[in-house]
């Protein structure tokens, strides 16, 4: 019997999310490079060159072809990646564990760019608890043990798995889910009505550090709401992400950017970049995950 995996992506970037880029639009200013690189263990090596552009300038005039684009493992030059389509550049090698990575990226008519990252290790699961069913809503708590003697940095995310056969061959469909929590290592992002303008601004964001529990055996509740499609699903898929500091910026900042359209008087708040002579995110993460059965 043949398997297939489809996914129904429905919210944040990760995952294609891992790929999503932001238009960067600026006023009267030259124009540079972009790289966008979310970097996973075991993850094939991918990589978007863009550039920013004027606001009199077409969008479409962002993507970037052309650029010579190197890669380096812990100063080691492991190839140039070659162009596929749409300012995309790939390399037939994937990112490791506990290694520093520097892209390098030069094209004739702008400055060179640079960036380095790390990738994180897979922080496993130890457990998934079902809790409780109330009020057409599930809670869960996730368990895990956190790295000691080192701030570390996490993100949750949720997916519905749905199986379908066809013709004698079982067809498998995630389906990106929405949960809510009010547990402290959010900070009150996750809340369902928060009040706070602070966590307004961050609000949805499913980021957090390890600051309440550092070095230590974490559970972390949540729950989630049974949509109109719930019967479809016979498991839920919970898949924990361990991120390094410059994904957790990233994803925090991008948040805000997102929510301030909701304040008529906001603060000026700047997409996090660690490129270096130009804009965008060269970041890594390590993904774990279980299935859960549900109930």
């Amino acid at each position: 019997m043949k398997k297939y995996l489809y996914s129904i992506v429905l919210s944040l970037f990760i995952l294609s999310s891992c790929e999503e880029n932001l238009d960067l639009a600026l006023k009267n200013q030259p124009s540079v490079m972009v790289l966008n690189a979310l970097a996973g263990k075991d993850s094939l090596v991918k990589v978007n060159i863009s550039r920013t552009y004027n606001l009199k300038d077409e969008p479409i005039d962002q993507i970037l072809n052309g650029a010579t684009v190197k890669l380096y493992e812990e100063e080691k030059l492991l190839g140039n990646l070659e162009a596929f389509n749409n300012g995309w550049y790939q390399l037939n090698t994937k990112f490791e564990s506990e290694k520093e990575y520097e892209i390098v990226v030069s094209h004739p008519d702008y400055t060179a760019i640079h960036s380095k990252t790390n990738i994180p290790v897979s922080i496993p699961i130890v457990e998934v608890i079902f809790e409780k069913e109330h009020s057409n809503r599930q809670y869960y708590s996730i368990k895990f043990d956190d790295k000691e003697e080192s701030q570390d940095y996490y993100m949750i995310l949720l997916k519905g798995i749905s199986l379908y056969e066809n013709n004698g061959e079982t067809y498998e469909y995630s389906t990106d889910l929405t949960y809510y929590s009010d547990d402290v290592v959010f900070n009150g992002n996750l809340l369902e009505n928060a009040t706070d303008l602070e966590q307004q601004y961050l609000l949805g964001s499913k980021t957090f550090s390890d600051f309440t529990f550092n070095g230590q055996h974490a559970a972390i509740s949540f729950f989630v709401d049974k949509t109109s499609n719930w019967s479809d699903f016979t498991e839920l898929k919970i898949m924990l992400y361990h991120i390094n500091k410059d994904y957790y910026a990233y994803e925090r900042s991008k948040k805000m950017i997102e929510n301030r359209k909701n304040f008529p008087f906001y603060k000026k708040i700047n997409l996090h970049s660690n490129v270096v002579s130009g804009s965008g995110i060269f970041a890594g993460y390590a993904v774990s995950s279980k299935n859960f059965k549900l109930p």
